[in-house]
């Protein structure tokens, strides 16, 4: 079972402080905190979808943010306008191994959910023009 929440769930990343992930997933039973919103404790995976106003802060902030959180072991950022997907595995609370994926037929393995999906599929519902001989 792996039970995903989109973005009316926070994750909090410190005793005093919440993010809220566009996408969050983990594997087995939600553990949250019983406030209200209410937040997730215990995700594998989280997920944030970039724009060029949010791309800095989710590449730096969150992520050193994210890695305080013991249970999350997976860190997508997506963009929103071509097929790019950066996927952080986390080794330590210090440490991400960082894979950068930009073709449809790539593979990305959650291995905190026991899943892989590709890039066509994540774009699944999205049109990219394709680029141009001069590109």
């Amino acid at each position: 079972m792996c039970p995903i929440f989109i973005e009316s769930v926070r994750l909090r990343v410190s005793p005093r402080k919440y993010r809220y992930p566009d996408l969050m997933a983990l594997y087995g039973t939600p553990i949250t905190d019983g406030e209200k919103p209410p937040a997730l404790l215990n995700p594998a995976l989280a997920v944030e979808v970039l724009s060029a106003s949010t791309e800095y802060t989710d590449s730096t902030k969150k992520l050193a943010e994210y890695a305080t959180v013991s249970s999350l072991k997976d860190y997508l950022m997506v963009a929103q306008g071509e097929y790019f997907v950066t996927h952080c595995v986390k080794q330590s609370e210090r440490q991400w191994v960082v894979t950068q994926y930009a073709d449809p037929a790539d593979i990305i393995t959650l291995d905190s959910l026991s899943v892989s999906i590709s890039l066509a599929q994540i774009y699944r519902k999205m049109a990219f023009a394709l680029p141009s001989a001069e590109e």
